[in-house]
This record gives structure tokens, sequence and C-alpha cells, in this order.
């Protein structure tokens, strides 16, 4: 029994597990002798690293949330003070008049805001073109034409869009 052994030893697979295992084990049992004779307990020395967690991003992105989240304090005012302080800021809306559609209000310090704001309310409301269709008269049968001409254009652009939008989408879903 002991020459079986002593084969199982030598040959090759069993060589490589059990020699280091032995040592350790020998040396183990040094450590925990030693210890016992100096008289410090066993589980300080052998124990293990701990987990530590993971350190906390440090990256540029993270930093600027930080500090944001940091500055940012609790809100001192009331959800009722908040909203009478909005609602005082947007004002009222002027009465309805024949130039209701074609102005906005202007801040003294917004001057090319309240121009931009115009230019598309009037651009919107197509101010311009019906001026220039009512400068010279305009037939029946004429204006019929063109409004009929304008519905379909008006028709097969939206149509085109929202065949973009279509071809986008299995574009997308094909990636």
């Amino acid at each position: 029994m002991l020459s079986a052994l002593a084969q199982r030893l030598l040959s090759g697979s069993w060589r490589h597990d059990v020699l280091p295992r032995a040592a350790s084990i020998s040396k183990s049992m040094f450590i925990s002798q030693s210890r016992s004779l100096v008289g410090i307990p066993p589980a300080t020395e052998e124990r293990k690293k701990q987990y530590q967690p993971p350190e906390m991003r440090k990256d540029v992105t993270w930093n600027l949330l930080a500090d944001y989240s940091q500055r940012r304090a609790a809100p001192t005012k009331t959800a009722e003070q908040i909203w009478q302080d909005r609602s005082n800021r947007l004002g009222t809306n002027p009465p309805p008049s024949v130039y209701y559609g074609r102005s906005v209000i202007v801040h003294p310090d917004k001057i090319t805001l309240a121009l931009k704001a115009l230019s598309n309310r009037l651009r919107g409301n197509k101010v311009l073109q019906t001026w220039k269709y009512q400068m010279r008269h305009e037939k029946k049968g004429v204006k019929r034409r063109r409004l009929v001409s304008q519905r379909w254009r008006r028709r097969f652009a939206h149509e085109v869009r929202r065949k973009i939008v279509l071809v986008q989408s299995i574009q997308r879903r094909g990636q």
C-alpha cells in the first residue's frame, strides 16, 4: 500500500499538486506553532484582506455632478410662493385686438429676442403672403386652383416627412 502511494506521488500529475500543498501545510503549521509561543492569536495574521469597495469615479462629469448637488440648497420658498413668483413674471395677455397676432411683448434688455419672436409669428400666420395676395384682385377660379395646389403641396410635404421618419426608424433597427 505504501508503494502505491509512493508511485502516485512520483507520477507527473500528483507531483505538481501535492508538493506545493505539503510545503504550504508545513509552513502554516510552523506559523501557528510559533504564534502560540509568542501569544499572538492565530486569526489576526491569517485573516485575508477584506473586500474593498471600488473607489468613486474621479472624472470631470462626476465632479461636476457632485459639485452641483453640493451647491444646490433646499428650496426656502413654499410651493405657493414659487407659483406666485412665476405667475407674476408671466403677466397677463393683452386683450384680443386686430394687432394681437402681430405683436409681442418687448423687454428692454431682450430686443433681439422680441424681433425674432415677431418674425416667427408673422411667418406662422402668413401675414406677408396674404398681404401680397390681397394687393390685387384674384379671380375665384384662380384663387380656388391656388388654394388646392397649396393644400396638395402641404399634404405632400407632410407625407414625405412621415416617410423619412419611417425609413430612418427602419435603418436604426437594421444596425
